[in-house]
């Protein structure tokens, strides 16, 4: 089910405490288990092309295995995104204007998993909230406290760009036709989170 307040800190600790995960603290209260915390999200799929690698986030969407994302961040290119976790919410570190994820759960959207920029507007029957890190650190969405909980998947963006993929929800076998693979998503420490600027 979806986290409370008082579940996601206990998960926050927990992770942390395991390490996959870097919380960011409070300065002024150290001992405070933040709502919000900063990761990179790595794939779980043995057996395929995109095992182990970092997602990426571009032009509105969830990838894996770009060549290059094309993210504006500091002096060093990352070509991984790292995302802010927190209310069931899922967004990019950046500055100003935020970027944040959304589903479209439903037959129309077929769980497509994209996101915003700024004061874009949120496309209709699409949700911001459902986002959230499970006990073994993986992400899922769900819903509504008793709604089934769904995972991910990986499809390919065409056939002229192997090892590329794009991330959906599993709800539907085969989202806009492709022939995808379900795979885990778990967090992963970026012990220096930078914020950046994701193509839209």
């Amino acid at each position: 089910m979806k986290f409370t307040t008082a579940a996601i800190a206990i998960s926050v600790a927990a992770l942390a405490a395991a390490s996959p995960l870097k919380a960011r603290q409070d300065e002024d209260n150290p001992d405070i288990i933040p709502l919000f915390w900063t990761s990179r999200l790595f794939t779980i799929a043995p057996g395929t092309d995109f095992d182990n690698k970092f997602l990426q986030a571009a032009n509105g969407g969830l990838l894996i295995g770009l060549p290059d994302q094309g993210a504006s961040c500091g002096p060093e290119p990352r070509n991984y995104a790292t995302f802010v976790f927190g209310n069931n919410t899922l967004s990019l570190y950046t500055d100003n204007p935020p970027q944040q994820f959304y589903t479209a759960p439903g037959g129309m959207g077929q769980g497509n998993i994209r996101y915003t920029t700024g004061a874009e507007p949120l496309p209709s029957n699409s949700l911001r909230e459902g986002f959230f890190i499970d006990d073994n650190g993986l992400l899922k969405l769900q819903f509504s406290p008793t709604g089934p909980v769904a995972g991910l998947q990986a499809c390919p963006i065409s056939p002229d760009a192997p090892g590329q993929y794009k991330v959906w929800m599993d709800t539907f076998e085969h989202p806009a036709g492709q022939n995808c693979t379900k795979f885990e998503a778990r967090v992963d420490n970026d012990w220096n989170a930078e914020k950046c600027k994701y193509t839209e």
